[in-house]
């Protein structure tokens, strides 16, 4: 009886000093999160392309062709793709260059603009605007435009090169490309630091605060399917005036509801 009393004590000891482990371990891990979350954040540098000045941006904007940018371009983004393991088309880059061209087009604001060549004369664009203007720059290459309302990134519009091979995020609003596809986005799969270019540079308003809100999101997988608000096929869709109670999903749900 001494002796089985004995083992259902060591035994029991044992249970508690297993659980105090896991818990002070949870513990740890859980700070340790914290602490890189942080260091994440650093770890995505503000990028500057040498050869997209403000007169090739001019030129772009005013003939209605990012042609002569996406030829000058080229080799440098290449050099910053290459350099982070990235490896997509040359119609990708021509993406990107189109929506660095948008980013640059204009300061962040109110705008209710859609057509082409309304957008190129804005002087305020906001996320759709930003994200049409990049479609009318390259109407022959594939994209998806992606909208999301409540969710860690909040009321925002981006845009999808859906290559199966090569994936991008391009969000033209913050001048921001990111490695990763829709599925892998939508499963909150984080994404590496140097798989995010960052190349953001309006320092006087609201975007100076939300590029980080963005990053961190890309970062640390805060995107869910609960917050899609659309999802496009075609830049003729998506140019069609707003009518909210078209968009079926949860997050046109949410907005419809004034959440």
């Amino acid at each position: 009886m001494i002796k089985e009393l004995d083992i259902f004590n060591a035994n029991y000891h044992s249970l508690i000093l297993k659980k105090s482990f896991v818990l002070v371990s949870l513990f740890i891990a859980v700070g340790l999160g914290s602490f890189q979350i942080i260091k994440k954040n650093k770890d995505v540098p503000r990028l500057r392309l040498a050869c997209l000045s403000p007169q090739l941006v001019n030129q772009s904007k005013e003939s209605g062709s990012i042609d002569l940018a996406f030829k000058a371009c080229l080799p440098e983004l290449k050099s910053i793709l290459e350099s982070r393991d990235i490896s997509v088309p040359d119609e990708a880059i021509k993406v990107i260059v189109a929506s660095l061209i948008s980013y640059k087009s204009a300061l962040y604001g109110n705008s209710v603009a859609t057509e082409f060549k309304t957008l190129l004369n804005e002087k305020l664009l906001d996320c759709d605007n930003y994200a049409l203007l990049t479609g009318y720059f390259v109407p022959q290459i594939q994209l998806r435009f992606v909208g999301f309302h409540g969710g860690a990134v909040g009321n925002h519009a981006q845009i999808i090169y859906p290559n199966p091979s090569s994936p991008l995020l391009i969000d033209p609003t913050i001048g921001l490309i990111a490695a990763t596809s829709y599925d892998d986005l939508m499963m909150g799969r984080e994404i590496e630091p140097l798989k995010i270019l960052n190349f953001n540079e309006q320092k006087s308003n609201s975007l100076k605060t939300f590029t980080p809100v963005v990053v961190d999101a890309l970062l640390n997988g805060k995107y869910r399917p609960r917050d899609l608000l659309y999802y496009f096929e075609s830049i003729e869709h998506f140019s069609q005036p707003d009518k909210y109670d078209r968009y079926i999903t949860p997050g046109g749900k949410r907005l419809r509801n004034g959440n």
